[in-house]
């Protein structure tokens, strides 16, 4: 079933955040329950945070209608990748402790887990929640954005040293509760890079109307191993720390949050959001200038099941520039709700893929929350 959720018209401007030094943070117990205990890599997972600084007032003035137009015009690039992507490695053997259904010294049953959210307050905008329950690697409109779950997915807007730009995510749950859950190509340059600034976030986005208003950085948060070596199969996923709402409080309040559920790539009746400006082997005019919340839906597969160091999830489906960081989503039809991966990058054909949320998320989802 689709929902939809409507915006408010509001000029919205976001600050010219300037950063702080960026400090690494070792992983901390997690909120999220383990159904079995990780084997530690050779190295201890690390997150990345820096924090913004500057007021919302700030937030606001920066992003002018101006500003958000350019972004609108100039989606985040996804990195090019081809399937066999990821450091080079060889399979490892038994010797090694890499040996065939374990992911770089990672028990390949270990996941971390947590129940979605749904807001204190639904507004349902159709005769159902949820969204469409067909199998469809083409993407569509989603009917019902204000409507919970699709509420809790919105559009991202941040400044790069290329200018404004645009990418999808999705509300987290988290001790914050104002967590935002993305790729992490849209928060840093990778290898060689930096932190981008000025990052905006509206639940529910479409055709400019933004119905629970903007919400502006405190905090944003990528894996250590992201900025060292941008690494596709593993890296790619990253979280934001919202600043309180003037108006809606937190956005788990106010929107829902989606739960998570890492450890695993083979789950039925997946659903993409996000907010594409083209797709693959489409005219554009089957699109609405990134304008619309769109979804796929299907299984998500091991994307290289014969190499046991790359345990990225791979989906079909033809969302293309825009969808960076939109959910791989499960348990709609449960109303529990968690994301397993984040749209990340396209090889040749019709699939796109999610790197591994494994140590790595792990990391990241331990920092938003301590």
């Amino acid at each position: 079933m689709r929902r939809s959720l409507s915006l408010l018209v509001v000029p919205l401007a976001l600050m010219g955040l300037s950063s702080v030094p960026a400090t690494a943070a070792e992983q901390n117990t997690p909120p999220g329950s383990r159904d079995a205990t990780s084997q530690q890599a050779q190295a201890e997972p690390r997150a990345l945070s820096e924090k913004t600084t500057g007021t919302t007032a700030q937030a606001r003035e920066h992003w002018t209608p101006e500003r958000m137009r350019e972004a609108l015009t100039n989606p985040m690039d996804p990195p090019a990748a081809s399937p066999d992507v990821g450091r080079a490695q060889e399979p490892g053997s038994p010797d090694d402790g890499a040996g065939a259904g374990d992911s770089g010294g990672r028990d390949e049953n270990a996941r971390l887990s947590a129940d979605a959210v749904p807001p204190k307050n639904r507004r349902a905008e159709g005769p159902e929640e949820g969204v469409s329950t067909l199998d469809q690697p083409r993407s569509d409109f989603v009917e019902y954005p204000r409507s919970w779950p699709n509420v809790a997915t919105g559009k991202l807007f941040f400044e790069t040293p290329q200018g404004s730009k645009v990418c999808s995510a999705s509300v987290i749950t988290s001790n914050t509760k104002n967590a935002v859950w993305t790729a992490a190509h849209c928060l840093h340059g990778g290898k060689g890079g930096a932190f981008y600034t000025d990052f905006m976030f509206i639940p529910a986005y479409a055709k400019g109307e933004a119905p629970w208003g903007a919400w502006f950085a405190d905090r944003v948060i990528v894996p250590d191993t992201w900025s060292e070596d941008g690494d596709l199969r593993t890296d790619d996923m990253g979280a934001l720390v919202m600043k309180k709402h003037p108006t809606y409080g937190t956005l788990q309040d106010s929107v829902g949050a989606y739960g998570y559920d890492f450890g695993d790539t083979d789950h039925s009746d997946v659903y993409v959001l996000g907010y594409p400006v083209d797709g693959y082997r489409r005219p554009a005019g089957d699109f609405a200038d990134g304008k619309r919340m769109m979804l796929c839906q299907g299984d998500t597969v091991d994307a290289s099941d014969w190499n046991p160091l790359d345990d990225r999830l791979a989906i079909d489906c033809d969302m293309g520039h825009g969808a960076s960081g939109g959910p791989f989503l499960t348990g709609v039809d449960d109303d529990n709700v968690q994301i397993v991966g984040t749209h990340s990058h396209r090889a040749d054909g019709l699939e796109i893929y999610s790197s591994e949320h494994g140590d790595q998320a792990e990391a990241v989802i331990d920092l938003v929350n301590n």
